[in-house]
């Protein structure tokens, strides 16, 4: 782990198979002007309003390592999960990596005519995009919802992780869900 990172970027390939499961599964249709959410779940889940969120997570060091730890707790044995923003860079994540890169960070290549991009990696709070965290096997995510301020939360190890530091992290719960959609 010595010179790993804390994020690599995925593969055109993956990301358009990645996206093409989360279209599917989620029926994930973004849409800044829908009243409505944009994920459908089957599973249970929790729902919370992270509203004002972002000055929290601005002005506490340690509210970023408390999402991190969430997800290493989740990961279990995984080495890394993915991470999905719309229409933008996708990534493989390390969350044990505690060393955060530079943002944005500038990535050479050829996606660009000036010799490579900036690559921004997503916060933890939406703040202006569709970020979607979610182990390799996708049986748990954190999808956050832009216009809504809001962020979906599946799969019990992680509803129980984030339901304990909830109010540390300022989200406040708005719907759980306990039986799956397709036991009703």
């Amino acid at each position: 782990m010595k010179n790993q990172q804390e994020w690599e970027i995925l593969s055109d390939q993956i990301v358009d198979e990645l996206w093409e499961i989360v279209y599917q599964r989620f029926s994930f249709e973004p849409d800044c002007f829908a009243k409505d959410s944009r994920y459908t779940l089957k599973e249970p889940y929790d729902l919370y309003s992270c509203a004002g969120v972002f000055a929290i997570a601005d002005s506490d060091p340690n509210w970023r390592e408390t999402i991190q730890d969430i997800f290493c707790t989740c990961l279990k044995d995984q080495k890394y999960m993915y991470v999905l923003d719309w229409h933008h860079t996708c990534y493989k994540y390390y969350p044990q990596v505690k060393t955060c890169k530079d943002k944005p960070t500038f990535i050479e290549g050829e996606k660009s005519f000036h010799g490579g991009y900036y690559a921004y990696f997503p916060e933890f709070y939406p703040d202006g995009d569709y970020y979607l965290f979610f182990s390799k096997d996708l049986s748990w995510g954190y999808l956050t919802d832009p216009w809504r301020k809001e962020i979906f939360v599946y799969g019990e190890l992680l509803r129980k992780e984030i339901q304990k530091k909830a109010r540390y992290l300022g989200f406040i719960l708005i719907e759980t869900s306990e039986k799956s959609k397709k036991d009703i």
